[in-house]
């Protein structure tokens, strides 16, 4: 039995007959209903609830406080709350704030707050009768134990009654309270939150000059490792040497001019054959070989787009085709279309800024050290270290690129 009673504050509640499920029997005074075992014969409308066993209230709030008692006597099974007008009828209904209800339940020994998920509540004493207490300007819905609250208040029903209103009053208070100090954290977590976007923006401004600070030491970084790169190269030149060409050791597709340039010529040429010519690699060595010392020469390679040039050994293979590796006794690179190469074992991918259009090479012979200088934009491309000469070196040459000329050129000793 369920019944609802006006008391000062508390609002006259009836119950809507259209609303109620067909085993819903409500009395005469419309206050209270009972769960009947057999289905009642009542009108099929769009209003009643057709699956799940409930009731509403006949009157609707958009706003204003409302309070209303629920004698919930002895069932051990309920859920009473608020619920959304476009709540749906039909089929079973799922209790929880995101479907339009705010509910209060008995499950047997257990209740529960119909939240999602749902939230167990531990009663030291099972209420007899439930308040539920609704301030829509403020969007709450506050449930109380009527029994808990008696226990403190008279038996008079009049004095009932006013600690039931000091209570929800000082209840009311407490909420607005809280509601206040959850304003004034709000008001802090902003003033907080613009504090942080400020040293946000600050760090973003100090990481944008560091960024700033960094490129201008990157590229002044550059420019010294240019200059330094520039310094050494002229440096070199102190060690520049007049190669010439060996014409015994070129293989019969080279044409050597004026003892400085040659040409892969297309047909072989007739000359004469001896141990030391290349007959399988289109290469030819200098003339002179060294043993000691710095040396230092540059070849025009513009015309070309495959070539390796560095030093070998004396002792390399002259029949059959060269491996370009420093156990084969050559320190060589190689230019191959668009890729430059260290002819290292395995071979070393070498980035180039700019095509070059003269090759340097530098041999400090007691250092064991092979460098390559692209002399177009005056960078290092590749150093070959610890270099186990152990005999003769002479400069190597080596020309794929048919009908294209490349020349030693001509450089004048520093003093």
């Amino acid at each position: 039995m369920y019944s609802s009673e006006k008391t000062g504050a508390v609002d006259d509640i009836i119950l809507n007959a259209d609303t109620a499920h067909p085993n819903i029997s409500i009395a005469a005074d419309k206050k209270s209903f009972t769960h009947g075992a057999q289905t009642q014969k009542v009108p099929q409308i769009p209003e009643r609830f057709d699956s799940t066993v409930c009731v509403l209230g006949s009157e609707e709030f958009s706003n204003g406080q409302h309070y209303w008692e629920v004698d919930v006597g002895s069932s051990i099974g309920w859920d009473l709350g608020v619920a959304r007008k476009s709540i749906q009828r039909k089929g079973k209904l799922v209790l929880s704030p995101k479907e339009g209800f705010w509910a209060l339940s008995r499950n047997g020994r257990d209740y529960w707050a119909k939240t999602d998920p749902w939230t167990r509540l531990e009663l030291q004493e099972k209420p007899k009768k439930i308040g539920v207490y609704l301030n829509y300007q403020e969007r709450l819905v506050t449930f109380f134990s009527v029994t808990d609250m008696r226990c403190h208040a008279s038996k008079n029903e009049e004095e009932e009654q006013k600690v039931r209103a000091k209570l929800l009053n000082e209840k009311e208070e407490e909420l607005k309270i809280r509601a206040q100090q959850l304003n004034e954290k709000e008001e802090e977590l902003k003033i907080r939150a613009q504090q942080l976007n400020e040293k946000e923006e600050e760090l973003k401004i100090r990481a944008q000059q560091l960024n700033e600070k960094e490129e201008a030491l990157n590229k002044k970084e550059v420019e010294l490792n240019k200059k330094d790169v520039e310094l050494n190269w002229r440096r070199v030149h102190r060690y520049a040497d007049n190669i010439t060409l060996d014409a015994g050791t070129a293989h019969p597709n080279i044409s050597i001019a004026e003892h400085k340039s040659f040409t892969h010529k297309t047909e072989p040429q007739q000359v004469p054959s001896n141990p030391k010519r290349f007959d399988a690699t289109v290469c030819v060595l200098g003339s002179e070989g060294f043993t000691s010392g710095k040396h230092y020469w540059e070849v025009d390679v513009e015309s070309s787009t495959d070539w390796d040039l560095g030093v070998a050994r004396k002792s390399i293979p002259r029949k059959g085709k060269l491996p370009l590796a420093p156990k084969e006794g050559f320190w060589v690179l190689g230019f191959s279309g668009r890729d430059c190469w260290a002819k290292t074992d395995p071979w070393t991918c070498v980035k180039v800024r700019e095509k070059p259009k003269k090759l340097g090479v530098y041999l400090n012979y007691d250092d064991s050290q092979v460098v390559f200088f692209n002399v177009t934009d005056i960078s290092v491309l590749f150093t070959f270290n610890e270099c186990s000469f152990s005999e003769e070196v002479y400069p190597f040459f080596k020309n794929s690129h048919k009908e294209t000329t490349m020349k030693i050129c001509s450089l004048r000793k520093e003093e």
